[in-house]
């Protein structure tokens, strides 16, 4: 496995992966019909987008056998209570379900960490609050809930729930191929 920065030619597969991940990691907590009417057609031309040089977004795609098997995007933060030069922001992280459990989440989070800004001191993000595997996750990787929460974009009675971890210092801006 190796993780490298995405470009608009991933723009399919991080669609795919996307839309995969959310069938299967909302599976129980978002009505089944709302998730299977997820198109991953409809999520390529923001993804090309975002990949592209320039965008303000930093998207790397963990990749197996010339694969994307994951994706990990990041960014300044898109809270008002955040400075962009306090804290960066893991806007969304997912997999192919068939690769959980494998690593390929941790390599993409330490490669997420080493891509924030030297001078950027934490990394925020955040989660529903029923999303325990998510939840554990981000706990077993040092991260924890600030205490900030708000109503889910997904509705009620569900919040999302802001997590953070400071960074130590050094850190590398240094974007390895391996994993």
């Amino acid at each position: 496995m190796k993780v490298r920065h995405a470009t608009p030619d991933d723009a399919e597969a991080l669609a795919k992966v996307h839309v995969a991940g959310w069938q299967t990691a909302y599976r129980g907590i978002i009505p089944d019909a709302d998730l299977d009417a997820l198109r991953w057609e409809d999520r390529v031309a923001r993804w090309r987008e975002r990949a592209a040089p320039g965008s303000g977004v930093t998207v790397l795609v963990a990749e197996a056998d010339g694969e994307v098997i994951g994706f990990a995007s990041s960014g300044p933060p898109r809270d008002e209570d955040l400075a962009p030069d306090r804290a960066w922001e893991l806007y969304a992280i997912y997999l192919r379900p068939s690769t959980w459990r494998r690593g390929v989440g941790t390599a993409l989070l330490q490669r997420t960490i080493e891509a924030v800004p030297a001078h950027v001191p934490a990394l925020v993000l955040w989660v529903l609050d029923v999303n325990a595997r998510a939840r554990a996750f981000y706990e077993r990787n040092g991260l924890a809930p600030d205490g900030t929460t708000v109503p889910s974009r997904i509705g009620p009675p569900h919040r999302d729930v802001r997590y953070r971890v400071q960074l130590g210092k050094p850190r590398s801006s240094d974007m390895r191929s391996t994993a």
